[in-house]
Formats: C-alpha cells, sequence, structure tokens
C-alpha cells in the first residue's frame, strides 16, 4: 500500500512513512531469513537504505541503521560470504550507544542500540554486547519517572497534536520499552515480558513492542 501512494510533506507526521516503509520490509526479511531464502533477502533489505520518491521524504544525514546492516549480515553469513557478513556486523556494531528519550523525529531509537548487541554478539565480543542491553536497562530504570519539558523549538516531532499528548506518559512507555529490550538481549525473558506488557498497556499500538515481543 506505501509502495503504491504518493505521500507529500504537508500530510504531517515526518519520518513515520518512511518508517513503516522499512518496518514492513524488515518483518518480510524476517520470514524469509526463516526460510533461508537469502537472495531474496538481501534484495528486500536492500530497499531499506535508500527512501524511493513516492514516500516525500529524504533521508537524515547520519540516519542509524543497525538493524538492516544487522539483518543483511545474517543473509550473507547464510550464503557463506563470511568476510562480507563480517563487515556488515561491524557497521551494525558502531554508534552511539547511549540512550535518550526519543521524543524528537532525530533521536536516535533504542532499539538500534538492541541491535548494536546482536551484532557484537555474532562478532564474539559478548562482554560489549552485555554492556549495550545494560545501557538500555539503566536508563529506563532512571529516567522512568522524569519529568518532561517539551523544547517547542527542537528540530522536529513526530506528531503534530503537540498540546494533547502526555509526554510523562509517553516517556514511561520508552522507558519500560527499554528496559524489556535490554533483557530481552540479556536473555532474562520473563522480565522482558513484564516490562513488554506494561509498555503495551499503556499504548496497545507500540510497534516497537509488539514486534520485539515476538521474538521471545
Amino acid at each position: 500500500m506505501i509502495d503504491a501512494r504518493k505521500f507529500h510533506p504537508w500530510e504531517g507526521g515526518e519520518g513515520k512513512v518512511p518508517a513503516q516503509y522499512q518496518l514492513a520490509r524488515v518483518e518480510l526479511v524476517k520470514k524469509l531469513l526463516a526460510k533461508k531464502n537469502y537472495e531474496a533477502t538481501l534484495a528486500l533489505i536492500d530497499e531499506c537504505f535508500i527512501y524511493p520518491h513516492n514516500l516525500g521524504e529524504g533521508k537524515l544525514y547520519g540516519a542509524q541503521e543497525n538493524d538492516f546492516n544487522y539483518y543483511k549480515a545474517c543473509a550473507l553469513e547464510g550464503l557463506g560470504r563470511k568476510e562480507e557478513a563480517h563487515a556488515l556486523f561491524l557497521a551494525a556494531s558502531t554508534g552511539n550507544s547511549q540512550p535518550a528519550a526519543a521524543m524528537y523525529y532525530n533521536d536516535q531509537k533504542p532499539d538500534k542500540i538492541f541491535y548494536q548487541g546482536l551484532a557484537l554478539r555474532k562478532l564474539g565480543r559478548e562482554d560489549e554486547a552485555r554492556g549495550r542491553f545494560n545501557n538500555l536497562i539503566s536508563y529506563g530504570e532512571k529516567h522512568l519517572y522524569d519529568v518532561f519539558k517539551m523544547d517547542y523549538f527542537a528540530v522536529s516531532l513526530p506528531d503534530l497534536q503537540i498540546w494533547k499528548d502526555d509526554m510523562d506518559k509517553k516517556n514511561r512507555i520508552h522507558c519500560n520499552y527499554l528496559m524489556a529490550l535490554g533483557h530481552l538481549g540479556l536473555g532474562n525473558k520473563d522480565k522482558a515480558m513484564k516490562f513488554f506488557k506494561i509498555a503495551a498497556g499503556m499504548d496497545n499500538n507500540h510497534q516497537g513492542v509488539q514486534i520485539h515481543q515476538a521474538m521471545i
């Protein structure tokens, strides 16, 4: 449906359409990987790196692509192209490893740090991987009850209706999501499910929760 439509900037919600464009592909990529259909996986994941014109917006400079690099590396690994896979696992393991509030369009998303950890694990760097997962848990625990102050002069917000949002609630959802991702990475599935359920209880449309909860 996204591929068949021409989107326009004045429709609002910056970053939302590209996020869905990429999400749809990543979820299909997971199915292809499970079937060991590695060539089709590569073709589909490559589409995540380039925004087609019909999306109506371009990719931000410095966009984090840890998850795309991770899944592409998994496909290359499946094809026996080990050197290329290693290079992409390295690329997937890099970037800012410190979580943030992620309230603005250009903020790093927490699942990018989660995929840094998965990539480091693939590289045999388990201590560093666990460090990434622990960063997510620590941030969530520390900032769970923060009182959020809106910066109305920020680069960009993902929603237009800023006056109706409960930003403190959004922060609690975000922190529970971070803790769930961290525990998922550490293999603490019961704790991960606990925090996923808390986040989902406050926002049952949270796609990050839905997708990563399914990994359990």
